[in-house]
């Protein structure tokens, strides 16, 4: 996209930017600014002018209101960035819930109080279901994140000189519990599935870390057995009311993962049961888990299969992502390298290793105080001595 600037007096400038042909008249059209100021603030403002309508924008985004901006965002931002989920996700809140409380506020007006005025309606009146009453904390928190992500980016395209959910308080939650299993219950409930065909599964699930729908999406092709790995790559999702196999969450949820040779053992076992079902199958997707027929594995059956193998063997009712936390919490306290569990996990930084699991780590701290207790003062066994 072209434009230029001209001198109209000593004050101020003409920007003239070319939009194109018309594509009923084939005439040119040209959009013209006034700026008031120096050559260099004309440059600026051209730059910026070109920027915004390159990225989609209409030639005076000052007059687009919320609703006009919001869906901008999810098509011109959202679409390439997010998987499919999220969109979906992003796209529902959008159209629901904050284009009919916010959507006709020019972006330009738009102030901290319009957001917080609509975090306390939701919270009061905010179902969308037919039901009477509001929308949990978590919920609003939810739509204030989303709100945030598109402000930023109208700062970043120059839309509003400030994100005004910045200044917005959401409402605060308590943050969910995070369980886990002993050592000693996660080989309870191992015992407790011994014999059972989805007994790789659950392994799978503490050995690795890896998410349900990572493990539902696992193919038999992602499987290693000469160098004991398995390459996360994609998972199975549920949208619509249909089962589809979709990337990963984020590019470092893509990983490696290492197993060792039992694990491989146990998958290798799994397999060939799977063969003596495979005759039987109405289809083969090549997935390592799969119903005994080859159809794939729905979350919700797996979460009550898991529910009632938990209770059968009176261990805690925890959530099958808390498996993950398991494994983690294992590793951690078997004193491996957080940037190790971070790798296994595919977490996005280290950081969101370390803050999840900072309940583990006190112990952790105490432990290298020991150890570097006896490599600093070793007695004459080498053991180390007290002072």
């Amino acid at each position: 996209m072209k434009g230029h600037i001209r001198k109209r007096s000593e004050k101020s400038y003409s920007v003239v930017i070319y939009l194109g042909r018309d594509e009923l008249t084939g005439k040119q059209k040209y959009k013209w600014y006034t700026v008031h100021g120096n050559k260099r603030e004309a440059e600026r403002f051209l730059a910026k002018k070109i920027t915004e309508l390159e990225a989609g924008l209409p030639a005076d985004p000052g007059k687009l209101t919320m609703a006009e901006y919001l869906r901008i965002w999810l098509e011109k931002y959202a679409k390439p960035k997010v998987g499919p989920r999220t969109l979906e996700s992003y796209t529902q809140i959008i159209e629901q819930h904050l284009i009919p409380a916010l959507g006709r506020i020019p972006i330009a007006r738009l102030s901290p109080t319009h957001l917080q005025e609509y975090y306390l309606r939701a919270l009061q009146s905010g179902r969308k279901d037919g039901k009477p009453g509001g929308l949990s904390a978590r919920s609003v928190l939810y739509h204030h994140r989303i709100l945030h992500k598109a402000l930023r980016t109208a700062v970043k395209w120059r839309i509003v000189p400030y994100n005004a959910a910045e200044a917005a308080d959401p409402p605060s939650m308590e943050q969910k519990e995070m369980r886990s299993l002993t050592s000693e219950q996660a080989v309870l409930l191992l015992r407790a599935l011994e014999g059972d065909r989805l007994y790789a599964l659950f392994l799978l699930a503490l050995a690795t870390g890896m998410r349900q729908s990572e493990l539902l999406g696992l193919r038999w092709e992602d499987v290693n057995f000469d160098n004991l790995t398995i390459s996360v790559r994609q998972t199975l999702q549920k949208r619509k009311g249909q089962l589809l196999v979709q990337g990963t969450k984020t590019s470092k949820s893509r990983r490696q993962v290492a197993i060792s040779q039992g694990i491989a053992e146990v998958l290798l076992k799994h397999k060939a049961q799977q063969n003596r079902e495979r005759p039987f199958y109405r289809e083969d997707n090549g997935f390592v888990f799969c119903t005994a027929n080859g159809t794939p594995i729905s979350a919700r059956n797996l979460t009550r299969k898991f529910k009632a193998v938990l209770k059968a063997a009176g261990l805690p009712d925890i959530r099958f992502y808390d498996l993950r936390h398991t494994h983690a919490s294992l590793l951690l306290q078997a004193g491996v390298n957080p940037k190790v569990v971070s790798e296994r996990l595919g977490h996005s930084q280290i950081n969101l290793t370390l803050d999840t699991y900072s309940h583990v780590l006190p112990g952790l701290q105490e432990q290298a105080a020991t150890s570097l207790d006896h490599i600093l003062f070793p007695d004459e066994n080498g053991s180390g001595r007290v002072h």
